[in-house]
């Protein structure tokens, strides 16, 4: 019963994700040129920084240890200065 269990939770994780894209494909669609370009995207970058972050930051997060980090919970690690 549980591999029947884990193929369902599987594939409602993946409906559930597919669902999350395309909702967010169709919100940076819906926004108008210059709103994208205050957030740094063209139109045609709209589904790579959909489809291919999702892709990467799914790979990232299923090959991800358990962070133990001493510094504080709200640090970015050093990734973007805003």
């Amino acid at each position: 019963m549980s591999t029947l269990t884990r193929f369902l939770g599987g594939i409602a994780a993946r409906y559930t994700a597919w669902r999350e894209r395309e909702r967010a494909f169709a919100e940076l669609s819906a926004l108008d040129d210059r709103t994208l370009a205050d957030l740094g995207l063209r139109r045609g970058d709209i589904p790579y920084v959909v489809y291919c972050k999702a892709q990467q930051r799914g790979a990232t997060l299923a090959t991800a240890t358990p962070a133990t980090s001493t510094g504080p919970a709200n640090s970015n690690d050093g990734l973007r200065a805003a």
